[in-house]
């Protein structure tokens, strides 16, 4: 079980209990919109590398400042997250060779869910 904090770590919590697993979390970030700070136009993940929906950013015409400024503010913050949710940056081998339930408390843009999927995907051998 893999959650995405900070909502996804209550309901994460409750569901590994009813299976009897481990639970872990998977810091991302979302990279909110210039003029809405409530609507994720994309999303970091633990290695650094992000996801963007570049409709959103098209949309929205956000410049290529702003986006810079926030992933690198990201890539800070999620590093800081790790060390206090996980005591370390790094995710090693960690999801090789499981099935992994990836979960979070809502999908409103799909931004971090998409960006964690994602990593997870192209960086471990998962079931």
């Amino acid at each position: 079980m893999v959650a995405i904090p900070r909502g996804g770590i209550i309901l994460a919590e409750m569901i590994a209990k009813k299976l009897g697993c481990q639970l872990d979390v998977l810091i991302s970030r979302k990279i909110m919109s210039e003029f809405n700070k409530e609507f994720a136009i994309g999303a970091v993940i633990p290695d650094g590398e992000y996801f963007v929906n570049n409709g959103f950013v098209q949309l929205f015409q956000v410049s290529s400042d702003y986006l810079n400024k926030e992933i690198e503010f990201h890539r800070k913050e999620i590093n800081r997250r790790l060390l206090l949710f996980r005591g370390k940056v790094s995710y090693e081998r960690e999801f090789d060779e499981k099935v992994i339930l990836l979960v979070d408390d809502g999908m409103a843009t799909g931004a971090t869910i998409i960006a964690s999927a994602k990593w997870i995907k192209n960086n471990f051998k998962c079931k």
